[in-house]
């Protein structure tokens, strides 16, 4: 990739490490930022091929949708485009 500010190996490296600092967050589900923060994970996934990241996703989505007659004021922050 010419003229790119970060080498994949690089981008990689960054994406590991902000996601392993999003997998212990104490989420709402869902709340101000879950959105940002699970699209974050699905593409941390993309980018390093961690399959992790993505199951912790899915997982939590999973969960959620399990508690359809529990929904909370704040469903509406799910993050819609990565939920399905």
């Amino acid at each position: 990739m010419t003229n790119a500010r970060f080498s994949e190996a690089e981008l990689q490296t960054i994406a590991t490490k902000a996601a392993d600092l999003l997998l212990p967050f104490p989420w709402k589900v869902w709340f101000w930022g879950d959105s940002a923060g699970f699209e974050g994970l699905l593409d941390a996934s993309e980018l390093t091929g961690f399959g992790e990241y993505s199951g912790f996703a899915y997982g939590v989505f999973k969960g959620w949708m399990a508690r359809e007659r529990f929904r909370s004021d704040f469903d509406y922050n799910a993050p819609g485009i990565a939920v399905l």
